[in-house]
């Protein structure tokens, strides 16, 4: 506040200031008037309500070229939930023929997929989300979109359990309850826990820095670099450095020198999956804010996302076809013209006026995109600079037991383990040599996520197949560099050191979660493991990345921000997914948000506040009849 009070005191730098104020007023101004046009598009939550079933064409998206519509409007590579929201949007407000093609060969839907093998029934990637079970705009934009064929099962309380030092300790729904338990757990350290929660979990806090992103991104870059440089962002009060970007690892020690303490306040990192030393505190705040009011789970499992939000796009027309891998988007030497599909030695060519790529920054334009095209983006540049460390990978192991979940008296509750002594302990265990790691008789796996989805939609119990099983899912960090040497080998023909090596090391993994269940070793029935290799050729991410660009301090740099936006700089490309925005379902989703905002040149993040403010006021008001 002295600095600030200083620049208002010097005369020149007063004026600056003024003039730099007026001159943004105007841009804003000039961009608003643009919203309020609101282009030839209509209004995507005032749409007519879909009359497809979600699932009904689920047996027919094998791609196959007979079955493309005719004149596609616009082409989507990928699955995902952003894909699948985005396109959502625009066949609401007016596009038609969308195509969306998948690599996957039998499922569509990205890291919200399921598979089931043996008898037993694991997610992928969803294993739980915030803001679905009260009142939020997260899930107004679900429930709309979906159109409310989607439902929620609530994780109950806790919702997430943290192990440290042989210890459970809950988390506990509502930030104030966890407070609470931590005051009293904690007492000696009230002062850094007062200060954690009152200061840097403030709701106005994570607000302003949404808020900044989607207006860095939203708005033309040259104005966006404007604001940046001259520091409107901080005179208006949506942005602070000190608390958005100083790392979470520096931040939780300056509160307290409990290790124990210091990791239950950023127990939850691998939700975006950048240590503490590198990612920064609006990440993690973000996180907490958004399972502040506890977690929920999709009924019918998580597949049925991606079928609630297909129905829309197929009712304007649209095709979502799996087993379509892009190998190249098309360019005329001006603007990107279409994509091509490779199926074997096959090729085909798809034309439309516009591509959406929710494949990643990083397969986008080093491999979809011809490099003379690809080179002369700024978006190239980054990749080799500012954000050319990929994001960590894991290993994924998936566990089947032959009891009930009463039997084997497990729950809802996700465990976040944390072995290791330190919040460095994964950067440290990424730099051992695997060989090093299986060979230990110590355990060094620092850390472990713990799921069970058997438990966590009740819709499960009427299929009699599944009634009397339960299923695990345990996710901890991996170095790709470990079996990147099998990267060139398909599925189940990378051999036996590669299957061995595999089976030994998640053989450490499985052995953390018998140290908090011993109860289960003997129930096991079932194992399947994958590694960053398999991470890469189901996500189609080059590294094994589960969470696509690193959530570093680096990335949320307002430069950084303001260039990872939609409308790229080669005409006819857009981009979603979270590399556009951050990871994460609700993350994912509102990137297709800001994605529909700027292909259909519309304000969409008003149009869903608007609504949002509507339909709180017809429930507020139904309930006082």
């Amino acid at each position: 506040m002295d600095i600030i009070a200083w620049l208002f005191s010097v005369p020149i730098l007063k004026l600056s200031i003024k003039i730099a104020i007026a001159l943004s007023s105007l841009f804003l101004f000039v961009q608003i008037a643009r919203w309020r046009k609101q282009a030839q598009y209509k209004n995507p939550f005032e749409s007519k309500i879909s009359r497809k079933k979600p699932g009904e064409n689920k047996k027919k998206r094998r791609f196959d070229p007979n079955e493309l519509p005719p004149y596609p409007e616009a082409i989507f590579i990928g699955s995902g939930t952003s894909s699948l929201m985005c396109a959502n949007i625009m066949s609401r407000s007016g596009y038609k023929n969308i195509v969306i093609l998948e690599s996957h060969d039998t499922e569509v839907g990205g890291s919200t997929h399921v598979f089931n093998e043996s008898g037993f029934e694991f997610d992928v990637g969803i294993h739980y989300i915030g803001e679905m079970t009260k009142r939020s705009l997260a899930k107004s934009l679900v429930d709309t979109l979906t159109e409310n064929n989607l439902e929620w099962e609530d994780m109950g309380d806790p919702f997430d359990c943290v192990y440290t030092s042989k210890e459970l300790h809950p988390v506990h729904v509502g930030l104030q309850n966890w407070k609470e338990y931590l005051l009293k757990k904690f007492p000696k350290e009230s002062d850094g826990i007062e200060t954690f929660f009152d200061k840097y979990l403030d709701k106005h806090t994570c607000k302003k820095f949404s808020t900044t992103q989607f207006i860095l991104k939203s708005i033309p870059l040259l104005i966006a670099n404007f604001l940046i440089k001259f520091r409107i962002l901080e005179l208006f009060g949506l942005w602070n450095d000190k608390i958005y970007r100083t790392s979470v690892k520096d931040l939780v020690e300056s509160l307290t020198q409990d290790k124990d303490l210091q990791k239950l306040m950023c127990y939850s990192w691998a939700d975006y999956g950048t240590p503490p030393n590198l990612a920064p505190w609006a990440m993690q705040a973000l996180i907490f804010k958004h399972f502040g009011e506890g977690g929920a789970y999709p009924v019918g499992g998580s597949s049925r996302i991606a079928e609630c939000l297909i129905p829309p796009i197929e009712e304007a027309g649209g095709k979502v076809f799996c087993n379509a891998p892009v190998s190249e988007i098309l360019y005329n030497g001006s603007k990107v013209m279409g994509v091509r599909v490779m199926r074997g030695s096959s090729s085909y060519d798809i034309k439309a006026p516009l591509v959406v790529s929710g494949a990643g920054i990083r397969n986008t334009f080093n491999y979809l995109l011809p490099p003379t095209v690809s080179s002369l983006s700024y978006y190239k540049e980054m990749l080799n600079h500012e954000l050319k460390d990929p994001g960590m990978s894991m290993m994924s192991i998936f566990l089947g037991f032959d009891k009930a979940q009463e039997e084997l008296q497990i729950n809802k509750s996700n465990i976040w383990a944390h072995f290791g002594e330190s919040l460095n302990s994964v950067t440290e265990f990424l730099g051992l040599r695997v060989e090093d790691i299986v060979n230990s008789k110590e355990n060094q796996v620092p850390l472990l996520f713990i799921s069970f989805p058997s438990t966590k939609d009740s819709s499960r119990l009427e299929n009699e197949d599944l009634k009397y099983k339960s299923s695990c899912t345990l996710i901890g960090p991996a170095n790709w560099e470990w079996f990147s040497k099998w990267d060139k080998y398909e599925v189940k023909k990378r051999g036996d050191e590669y299957n061995t090596l595999k089976s030994q090391l998640g053989q450490k993994y499985i052995d953390r979660l018998l140290e908090i269940f011993p109860s289960l070793q003997h129930h096991i029935s079932y194992v399947r493991m994958g590694s960053p290799v398999t991470n890469k050729t189901y996500l189609g991410s080059p590294f094994g990345e589960i969470y696509g660009l690193d959530h570093t301090i680096e990335r949320f740099h307002p430069n950084n921000i303001a260039k990872l936006r939609p409308k790229t700089d080669i005409p006819g490309l857009y981009l979603t997914g979270q590399d556009v925005l951050t990871c994460g379902f609700v993350g994912a989703a509102f990137s297709g948000v800001l994605t529909a905002n700027s292909v259909l040149d519309r304000n969409i993040m008003n149009d869903l506040l608007r609504h949002h403010q509507r339909s709180a006021r017809e429930k507020d008001a139904k309930k006082d009849k």
